[in-house]
């Protein structure tokens, strides 16, 4: 980046990478206007303080960060549009004086406490997590071993978990198959799971977009990660059963993960993970990303996926009360437990 910059004009293209730190060190800079674009990553701070700033234009990004109000600005600042990103905290006190003589607007970002139009906080949250940041090319070589490892380890449990449905449902057919002499009430309970996995996987047509879920929603689909809903246990989580507010009935896995890695590292798994959709696949309804309160590094990451649930007598099955499941139950509960 040339440090005698003196005007960078990016307005109204279709770039999709971070910005350059370099750019807040461009001392001579007095005009930048990157807005109607589709930059990503964090907003430098530094750029409303630069010394020869006049002109700052980042409306219509994806840019993250907090915002405080002890923040400095530059006196000679005489238009400043924050419009339309992903900022949250308290709008800086600097950017509020001689509001005669400069423009600033700010409207569509998570602010607190402002007159010009702003969205919950939370939305602003679960954007930024489901924000993709692809790497410049040359952060590429310096990555190290460790992270190859998690990503390869990340993408094919869960991308082997997924694929061993068809298995799964192969397994059950044969296994019917087999069994044709049992009683009429045995056979009909097999019928029945065959059904039903059978029409789960069928969701894949028509299940809703993709999208990221609040860990509010999880808790209150579980009742708070409940142990009656818990379906079972593996090496790497838990999966529970829970139903969304619209009746949807889902199961949630938990995936633990033994390294803190940004949100950043998982968006791209997840991305791919949003497109596997077919008429045989238990297709993802969305994910959650849990973070470290210290350091926002993932803790873990939950994928949510639509199953069909039994019912038997106008009771779901699934959340029967009794201490003694039924036979079909305990069935589903074990091909569920395979499949994931």
């Amino acid at each position: 980046m040339p440090s005698k910059l003196v005007t960078l004009v990016l307005r109204k293209n279709k770039f999709r990478l971070g910005i350059q730190t370099a750019l807040g060190s461009c001392y001579q800079l007095q005009k930048l206007d990157i807005s109607l674009n589709g930059f990503v990553g964090p907003f430098l701070s530094s750029w409303l303080s630069l010394p020869s700033i006049k002109y700052l234009d980042i409306a219509g990004n994806k840019l993250t960060g907090l915002l405080y109000k002890n923040m400095t600005c530059n006196s000679e600042l005489a238009f400043v549009n924050l419009s339309s990103n992903l900022l949250s905290g308290d709008f800086p006190t600097c950017l509020k004086r001689d509001s005669n003589s400069r423009v600033v607007l700010y409207s569509g970002n998570c602010l607190v406490n402002e007159d010009q139009k702003q969205h919950p906080s939370y939305l602003c949250h679960n954007e930024a997590l489901a924000v993709r940041i692809p790497p410049p090319s040359e952060e590429k070589h310096r990555r190290t071993y460790g992270k190859h490892v998690v990503a390869s380890s990340a993408v094919g449990g869960i991308v082997g978990a997924i694929a061993v449905v068809g298995l799964a449902f192969m397994a059950a057919k044969k296994f019917y198959s087999e069994h044709t002499t049992k009683t009429p009430q045995t056979r009909h309970h097999f019928i029945q799971i065959g059904k039903y996995i059978s029409d789960t996987m069928k969701l894949g047509a028509s299940l809703p977009a993709y999208r990221t879920f609040a860990m509010e929603e999880l808790q209150e689909a579980t009742h708070n990660f409940d142990d009656s809903t818990l379906l079972g246990e593996g090496s790497h989580g838990q999966i529970y059963r829970g139903k969304l507010p619209d009746g949807t009935f889902v199961a949630i896995r938990g995936l633990e993960m033994r390294k803190r890695q940004s949100p950043q590292v998982y968006t791209h798994l997840l991305e791919q993970i949003s497109k596997l959709r077919h008429s045989h696949l238990v297709s993802a309804l969305g994910h959650c990303l849990e973070c470290h309160p210290d350091d926002s590094g993932v803790s873990r990451v939950f994928l949510i996926h639509a199953i069909q649930v039994a019912m038997e007598n106008g009771h779901h099955s699934f959340f029967s009360g009794t201490k003694r499941k039924r036979s079909s139950e305990v069935g589903l509960n074990q091909v569920l437990i395979a499949i994931f």
